[in-house]
């Protein structure tokens, strides 16, 4: 009883996470489960716990509506991305898991979760879950900076229409 009082108290108070920084029920994203421009999160992270910016060793590429991350011990880029505390209690893993369709032990998902390691805003590493792309990148253009946030926004501004030019 007075473990799990104490996990509810470092939970109230912010400091599960530096407690206890490999604890599974952290989550790294960084493309359309991230905040939204406004603040609000994601549908599926409602009931989560934002803990900050966050970032790791990988590259991003444009799939389209949304971002594949690949990770290697060669790649020297830095993903930007928000860590979340994700609650282990209910089906919010399973429910996140088919949004980012992906399938434990199927070699065909298009995603699989990984337990990595990434670096919070203060330097600190922590071991978090993480959506890895599970296929060939091979054609898909390559976002740099790795920040989907800025991407999203360079595009959309590159798309808006361009006022009329006046003689």
């Amino acid at each position: 009883m007075a473990l799990c009082l104490g996990l509810a108290y470092l939970w109230a108070n912010g400091d599960f996470d530096s407690a206890y920084p490999t604890m599974p029920t952290l989550l790294f994203v960084y493309g359309t489960l991230r905040r939204r421009p406004r603040g609000s999160h994601h549908p599926l992270l409602r009931r989560s716990r934002c803990v900050g910016i966050a970032w790791l060793r990988g590259r991003l590429y444009d799939l389209g509506r949304y971002p594949a991350l690949v990770l290697g011990a060669d790649l020297h880029e830095r993903v930007r991305g928000e860590l979340y505390a994700v609650p282990s209690t209910g089906n919010h893993w399973r429910r996140l898991d088919a949004y980012e369709e992906c399938a434990a032990g199927d070699p065909r998902a298009e995603y699989r979760r990984e337990r990595i390691e990434v670096q919070r805003h203060d330097g600190k590493a922590v071991t978090a879950w993480c959506y890895v792309y599970n296929r060939s990148i091979r054609g898909y253009r390559r976002i740099m900076p790795a920040d989907y946030r800025v991407y999203q926004r360079r595009r959309a501004t590159a798309a808006a229409p361009q006022g009329e030019k006046h003689a």
